[in-house]
C-alpha cells in the first residue's frame, strides 16, 4: 500500500527540494517498514519509526510534529494517492481563506486494502 502512496508523492508538481516527506510507521508494522526499506527513498522522503499505541490511524502522525518543517503540514493515509496539483490546490485555499481560517481538503483515495483483488 505504501508504494502507491510514494509513487503518487513523488509525482506532485512541487519542488522535490520544497518537500519534507516523513512517512510515520508504528514499530511493529513490520511489513510496511519492510516495503519502505525496499523503496530505498532519499530525500525528501524519511521514516519516522513511533511506538505502537492506539489508535493506529492518522492521529499517530501528529505527535511527530516535533520534526516537521515548513509552514504547510499534509497527512495522508496509506491508501492515500494526492493529485499532482493538491499541494498547489491547498496552498491557494489558505491563501483564499484568509489568516487564522482553517482549512481542509480530501484528495483521492485508493479503495483497495491488503489482500484485496480487483
Amino acid at each position: 500500500m505504501v508504494e502507491g502512496l510514494v509513487a503518487a508523492l513523488r509525482a506532485l508538481d512541487d519542488p522535490p527540494e520544497r518537500l519534507d516527506i516523513k512517512l510515520v510507521v508504528e514499530a511493529d508494522d513490520a511489513a510496511t517498514r519492510a516495503a519502505i526499506r525496499r523503496l530505498r527513498l532519499g530525500a525528501p522522503f524519511e521514516e519516522v519509526v513511533v511506538p505502537p499505541s492506539q489508535p493506529r490511524t492518522k492521529p499517530k502522525a501528529l505527535p511527530s510534529r516535533r520534526r516537521w518543517r515548513g509552514r504547510f503540514v499534509v497527512v495522508y493515509d496509506a491508501e492515500d494517492r494526492p493529485k499532482p496539483d493538491q499541494l498547489r490546490q491547498a496552498v491557494a485555499a489558505f491563501g483564499a481563506a484568509g489568516r487564522g481560517s482553517a482549512v481542509c481538503r480530501h484528495g483521492s483515495t485508493s479503495r483497495r486494502r491488503p489482500g484485496e483483488r480487483g
